[in-house]
This record gives structure tokens, sequence and C-alpha cells, in this order.
């Protein structure tokens, strides 16, 4: 009877972990499916990251910055585009619009400005210079950066005898590992097993005691 009882754990554990890796591979992948690339640096990064910036083009294409700076030089590079990001201060939404390699509007105002950042992962848009301070004061890695306002990064990207350069990285949704379809066959392997250890010793029980009578 132990060996029974051991016998019916088994499977439940199996079960168990099928479950949890199952789950796991699914959320993974799922969520993969929200990240891409920078169309400047290539760095892969979360389409719904409030860094994340959406660069629309005229002919409807969309691609997506990781920082202001980067998503300045696509634009740039793409002739005509606009820019939409959030405040990293307050959040408030900050749209730029570039027409004919020109800064042709920044909304909500002209404060806007970029927290230079010594790499793409700490260079921040804010709307305001309030938000700019509150920037610097709350963020110990932003404390001694620069605060530049925007239409003076934007001029000094575009007078870049490179700037189309930084831009011709060919655009390209993030790809998917094999993790997430390794933990989903382990775990679709292991709920299949389940079903298998649960009957296979009552069988042995049955069979035995069959011949103890016989």
């Amino acid at each position: 009877m132990k060996e029974l009882g051991r016998a019916k754990a088994l499977p439940v554990v199996f079960a168990i972990l099928g479950l949890i890796l199952l789950s796991g591979g699914v959320s993974a992948y799922l969520g993969r499916g929200e990240r891409t690339t920078c169309g400047a640096c290539g760095m892969e990064i979360e389409k719904t990251d409030p860094s994340t910036f959406k660069i629309a083009m005229q002919d409807g294409a969309v691609r997506y910055g990781c920082c202001p700076i980067c998503s300045l030089r696509a634009g740039i590079y793409y002739k005509n585009a606009v820019i939409s990001g959030r405040c990293f201060g307050c959040g408030s939404q900050i749209e730029v619009k570039i027409v004919n390699y020109d800064l042709s509007r920044i909304s909500p105002t002209q404060d806007v400005s970029i927290v230079e950042g010594k790499a793409c992962a700490t260079t921040k848009i804010v709307c305001s210079v309030v938000c700019a301070q509150k920037v610097k004061d709350v963020y110990p890695w932003a404390k001694d950066l620069a605060v530049t306002r925007l239409e003076v990064a934007f001029q000094r990207l575009f007078l870049l005898p490179s700037h189309l350069e930084f831009s011709q990285i060919p655009y390209r949704e993030a790809g998917i590992s094999g993790l997430p379809h390794a933990l989903i066959g382990v775990g679709l392997a292991l709920l299949a097993l389940s079903p298998v250890l649960w009957i296979l010793p009552r069988r042995k029980v049955i069979a035995r005691g069959q011949g103890m009578e016989a």
C-alpha cells in the first residue's frame, strides 16, 4: 500500500510541474510579442514600455525608438515622421513632428528637453524644467546629467556629417528564443505522462492481486 501511495504522488508532481512549465512558456512566448528593436541603434525594447517612443511615418508604417536621441535620429532619417512618447518625470504625452527633415512641431510646449544620459537607457525626455529637475532629484544616475532643449538636440544631430547613418539599421521584430518553446514542450510532455504514471501502478497492483489469488 505504501508503494501505491508513492505511486499516486508521482503523477501529481508531474502534473504540477507540467502546468508550471507550460504556463511559464506561454507567458514568455506572449510577452515576446510585445518586443521589437530600436530603429536607430538596434537595441531590443518593449513596445509598451513608458520610455519607448513610437515613430509614425508618412506612409503609415510604425517604428520604435529606445530613447529620445535615437528617435530623433530615426525621424531625421525617415524625413517625415511623428514621434510620440511620455515625459519621464510626469508621464504626460509628448509629440514631435518632423517634416522634410525639419523640426515642425513640439507638443505640448517648447520647454520639452532631453536629460542627456551616457547611454540610451539613461537618456530621457521631459516636458518641462520642473520635470527635468524632478528626474535629477529622484534618480541618482541623473544627478549630474546635462539637460538640453529638444530643438537644440535636434539641430545638433542634424548637423552631424553622419546623421543619416545612425538610423540605417534594418527594422525587425524581436526574435523569439527557443526557451519558451522548450518550456511548452516539456510542460506538455509531463502533463501527458502524468495519467500514464497514474494508471500503471494500479494495473500492477491488480495483476499482483490476481496472481496471489491464482
